[in-house]
């Protein structure tokens, strides 16, 4: 087998693994009961919301164009990737909201595994207006928008264009990290019976660059005091890289789940510092 295809089988399992964990924690449920409730009813508020503006007007679109009309079908995914989307806005405005609620989860998992790593990491102050991170947020929100308008405006065009893009993007950036992985997803848009699950799989790989970014922001934001202060590398190896690509893979579909993403997050934060040690080079040179 492929190594880089066993690592990322390997960092799916870990995410599978360190969500169910979690949920197991007695911590979680005691702490952060009044949370899950609070992000999962603003969930469903956000998607009725949505649901209350786009509905009527896509019933307008089915009886004066029809269901095959390629307007109605762009207001549905319009509406798609509103839901989609809501999770993250959520985890993303809980940051300012709730400031220590991701370090709280990450620190939670990382004890678990690594306990002697939590004081060196959370001696390290992160400002809560990291303009790293609202740049990395902005940008993931540009891509996302330029791919979903390159997926709608290729459908008028040809239904090839616009997917095509997204595999061969897709298959562009993860050459080096997995070409099994690549090649599937290639064969699989081939033939037009799995085309649309290549495609899926191409956009849920979008996400996970986001995810992967989010999940691990407690050592990514801490990585240069970690080497300069603590003598801490904090590298990722190849066989590393391709671990997270498929710990994040996963969890960035289940993370796009209605309702239930915002509880995924805070599940998938304590799992992501469970697996941090397996992830990046943390040997604390000064405990």
């Amino acid at each position: 087998m492929d190594q880089g295809f066993k690592a990322a089988l390997i960092g799916a399992v870990l995410a599978f693994k360190g969500c169910a964990l979690a949920a197991g924690l007695p911590e979680l449920r005691g702490s952060y009961r009044r949370t899950l409730w609070v992000l999962a009813g603003t969930s469903a508020l956000l998607i009725l919301i949505g649901a209350t503006i786009a509905w009527p007007i896509q019933l307008v679109l089915w009886l004066f164009l029809g269901r095959n009309s390629p307007y109605t079908t762009l207001l549905a995914s319009v509406f798609q990737k509103w839901v989609t989307g809501v999770p993250f806005v959520l985890i993303a405005a809980c940051r300012y909201v709730h400031p220590t609620l991701v370090d709280n989860l990450f620190f939670l998992g990382l004890g678990q595994e690594h306990a002697s790593f939590v004081p060196v990491l959370s001696s390290i102050p992160i400002s809560l207006f990291d303009w790293d991170y609202l740049r990395a947020t902005a940008t993931f929100l540009a891509y996302r928008s330029a791919l979903f308008l390159i997926l709608a405006l290729g459908s008028f065009l040809t239904p090839l264009f616009g997917s095509l893009f997204a595999i061969a993007a897709f298959g562009f950036k993860i050459r080096r990290t997995e070409m099994v992985l690549s090649s599937v997803v290639f064969g699989l848009y081939v033939v037009p019976w799995t085309r649309p699950i290549a495609i899926e799989l191409a956009k849920i790989w979008f996400d996970a660059r986001a995810v992967t970014k989010e999940l691990f922001y407690p050592v990514f934001a801490r990585k240069a005091k970690l080497v300069t202060e603590h003598e801490i590398p904090c590298t990722i190896s190849p066989h590393q890289s391709a671990m997270l690509f498929g710990f994040s893979y996963v969890l960035g579909y289940f993370v796009q789940v209605p309702v239930v993403g915002p509880f995924v997050w805070l599940l998938a934060f304590i799992a992501a510092g469970m697996a941090a040690p397996r992830m990046f080079h943390l040997t604390p040179a000064k405990l």
